[in-house]
């Protein structure tokens, strides 16, 4: 049966390689796009029983505090173990002679032993590590440990500076940390009840036995104590506190864009079977004399049906195994589309790979695909009288139902092409519009340079080494203008609660977006001052306490654009002093983390209020809340200099003032814009090629119905011209019934996406789901290209010899 099935594939080449190449297309870009979507959402995370971690959290994946994760930590029977982390940072790691950039997470007693990650050496952390005043230790990862340390094993007990603070090393961890797999040091994370801020993800592990719902449930019972225990959290926020698998925990902000992506490529996929579903009919139409002296010879209906169905499954496994190596190339070269950082997010930490859920996918749809294309023509043969076609000639023409059939399918691909074009229109209108967002700075010509400087330094210590540096660097040939800042546009920077200023619109304490930075700041950004001035000389620790606010934020609490000489400040335990506004700036698009905005992108995002202070009069602000670690340094310089050069002397430059101002990594501005992007770039990326894929399915489609139509017509075609019928009227006919299969797919098509672009709503960008010019361009694409291929076989109908014509039948 199967070497039957091959040999009459091989009777047909330029069918079988035609259905096995659009197969390959529409197999390999599903498999592509899964085996993404696999890394990022299905593959279990490399721990040890990794079902059993589950993470604390609402349906929206916010974020703890530090006063639930203590609460809790006690509380929940169900859980065998407990453990909170905070956000990573950078340190700069003093061993010896050895100084070298290093980024570090606060971790919480239990967390190693939560993972089932056991030390190389030494311990993990214990609950006396977490208690304020205690000694400071680290635990170190395994790559840190033979980079720095050359894996000596008596590096248990020595100390390290972290910043200017001596801490002292207590474990080494094995480099299997997965997700956690750009950390090299581990530091306890010392919270207290007192700790309201929402920076810390929770996580436990089931005890043996307990399932997921039971502990739910343990959560539900705790319930009314939490809202008794923190009266000031909102209702609602902890009625939808529950616990999550940590696999969709990691990968909920992939989840949503690769659903739409699977369902686009899963259109895809559809007209590819569409296209080979007519291909075959059209194939079972030529061989109906075959089947019908097979049948006259003894086959059976089943017979032949399972011949029929046996031939679809032999071209889809081919044509499997062709779109599964096209597939492993091009998912690499998709992820290739964005930066690393974009990749790493996008993959939750894991590399792509074919594995057994790959591979199971593709058999899966390979046999989905076998039955669907197969069936049309199976049951064209089933229906058919085969003792009556054993006497027909081969010029006898299709059946109506057979012509419906064939319409159906050419106008589902157009149907399907339409929702697929306006999904890829309405993204490239999305990216097109946040290319031309307006920042509110100019990143080209722009480099950043990042370094981490914690640890306890006076603030005109930190202002004498940072000005020492910034002078050093602007005598760099090639650079023009030079800052410094904990943050730079685009990028997110802290978010401080603000006590409501006298007299402003909002009267609560919430939380704005908050930065330091020196003068040159706006100059190499070249923001513009709408309002007041920029940071001089004289805004230094020692000065007056300042301001400079964006435009959101003078509009927001004072209703006006100039708030020059207003007063705000802090909520008073950062004990930072009241601050005169004495700028405002034009709003500089930024991702926010106070909670005022949301958006995919910073590009896509509305403005959040911010405020800046000056370098020198920020540390106490820090220090004050014990915010060391999240003390960063990014250093701007506006140059035209050669970068590796530029980067080789600034190293050399700021090392000879201060052996601690190490820098991490260097960056153009212009990199860190476009990275914004990738997110937007590769979805529409992604569905334009499917749409383009699409249009040419369809119009093969559409073409092979009226190729064939014209030639199962001759006779018909002959007899009009004969009759009298013009050239031009048999033209018309014929293109008229291809323009009337491919409206109907249009008009089915378009209804379609009116409703399945609603799904795209959060991809969007100054463009709505029902954008009129964007359903008008696809419907005027859509014409033209039926057009096109229904022109080429209407003009060979209308050219043929009604003689030739007579005579062939």
């Amino acid at each position: 049966m199967l070497y039957h099935a091959i040999r009459s594939l091989g009777r047909s080449p330029t069918f079988t390689a035609t259905a096995i190449a659009t197969l390959a297309l529409g197999i390999g870009a599903t498999t592509a796009i899964f085996t993404i979507v696999n890394a990022a959402l299905f593959r279990p995370l490399p721990y040890p029983n990794p079902e059993e971690l589950v993470v604390l959290t609402t349906p929206s994946a916010r974020a703890s505090t530090g006063q639930l994760f203590l609460f809790v930590r006690d509380r929940v029977p169900a859980m065998a173990s407990i453990a909170a982390q905070g956000g990573g940072t950078g340190w700069n790691l003093t061993a010896g002679t050895v100084v070298t950039s290093v980024r570090d997470q606060r971790v919480s007693e239990a967390f190693f032993a939560t993972h089932r990650i056991a030390p190389l050496l030494g311990r993990e952390f214990s609950r006396a590590d977490e208690t304020p005043g205690s000694s400071d230790v680290a635990i170190i990862s395994e790559r840190l440990w033979r980079r720095a340390f050359d894996g000596n094993v008596n590096v248990l007990g020595q100390s390290v500076l972290l910043g200017s603070a001596p801490y002292t090393i207590v474990g080494v961890v094995p480099d299997s940390l997965g997700t956690m797999a750009d950390v090299d040091l581990w530091t306890p994370l010392r919270t207290s009840t007192s700790d309201n801020g929402a920076n810390y993800l929770v996580v436990g592990r089931l005890r043996g036995g307990v399932t997921l719902a039971q502990a739910a449930a343990a959560i539900d019972s705790i319930r009314p104590a939490i809202h008794q225990e923190f009266p000031r959290y909102a209702a609602e926020y902890i009625g939808l506190l529950t616990w999550i698998p940590y696999r969709a925990y990691v990968g909920f902000g992939m989840r949503r864009t690769s659903l739409i992506l699977l369902g686009a490529v899963g259109f895809l996929l559809l007209i590819a079977c569409v296209n080979v579903a007519s291909l075959h009919l059209t194939r079972a139409l030529g061989r109906r004399q075959e089947m019908a002296l097979r049948g006259a010879l003894g086959a059976s209906r089943m017979r032949l049906l399972r011949d029929v169905f046996v031939e679809s499954m032999v071209l889809s496994v081919i044509g499997a195994a062709a779109g599964l190596g096209l597939a492993l190339v091009s998912a690499r070269a998709l992820v290739g589309l964005v930066s690393e950082q974009t990749a790493a997010q996008m993959l939750s930490g894991e590399t792509l790979a074919i594995d057994w859920r790959v591979l199971a996918f593709t058999i899966g749809i390979s046999v989905v695909c076998g039955l669907l294309f197969g069936m049309a023509p199976a049951f064209t043969s089933m229906r058919a009288d085969l003792r009556s076609r054993a006497s027909e000639g081969l010029t006898t023409t299709m059946s109506t139902r057979t012509v419906l059939l064939r319409r159906t399918f050419a106008g589902a691909q157009v149907a399907l092409a339409v929702v697929l074009l306006v999904g890829a229109g309405l993204l490239i209108r999305t990216l097109s519009n946040l290319v031309g967002t307006d920042p509110g700075f100019r990143p080209d010509g722009v480099l950043i340079g990042r370094m981490s400087l914690q640890g306890a330094i006076d603030p005109r210590e930190l202002e004498m080494l940072v000005e020492r540096g910034l002078e050093s660097v602007r005598r760099i040939p090639g650079v023009a203008s030079a800052s410094v800042s904990n943050a730079v546009p685009i990028e997110r920077a802290l978010n401080l609660p603000l006590a409501p200023p006298a007299d402003a619109q909002i009267t609560d304490v919430r939380s704005v977006d908050w930065q330091f930075a020196t003068p040159d700041y706006f100059d190499v950004f070249q923001i513009r001052v709408v309002a007041g001035r920029a940071f001089d000389a004289s805004d230094g620790a020692g000065g007056n306490p300042v301001a400079i606010v964006n435009e959101s934020f003078a509009r927001g609490y004072f209703g006006r654009l100039n708030a020059v000489g207003e007063t705000i400040g802090l909520i008073q335990n950062f004990n930072d002093p009241p601050r005169q506004i004495v700028g405002v700036i034009a709003d500089v698009k930024g991702r926010s983390g106070a909670g005022w905005t949301r958006g995919l992108t910073a590009l896509g995002s509305d403005v959040a209020p911010m405020m800046i202070v000056p370098t020198g009069q920020a540390v106490t602000v820090v220090a004050n809340r014990g915010r060391q670690r999240v003390w960063d340094l990014t250093w701007s310089i506006r140059t035209q200099a050669s970068r590796p050069q530029l980067e080789r002397d600034m190293r050399d430059t700021v090392q000879t003032i201060d052996a601690r101002m190490v820098f991490r990594e260097f960056e153009p501005m212009a990199a860190l814009v476009r990275r914004d992007l990738d997110a937007p770039r590769l979805v529409a990326t992604l569905l334009t090629g499917f749409a383009l894929l699409a249009i040419v399915l369809a119009s093969i489609g559409l073409y092979g119905l009226m190729a064939y139509a014209a030639t199962q017509r001759a006779r018909e075609v002959g007899i009009r011209i004969a009759l009298g019928a013009t050239a031009a009227e048999i033209l018309k006919r014929f293109l008229s019934e291809g323009l009337a299969v491919a409206a109907a797919g249009i008009i089915a098509g378009l209804i379609g996406a009116a409703s399945m672009s609603r799904v795209l709503t959060t991809l969007l960008f100054g463009v709505r789901p029902l954008d009129i010019q964007t359903f008008a361009s696809v419907l005027s694409v859509l014409l033209v290209v039926a057009t096109l291929a229904a022109l080429v076989p209407a003009l060979r109908a209308a050219r043929i010899d009604p003689v030739k014509a007579l005579r062939a039948d």
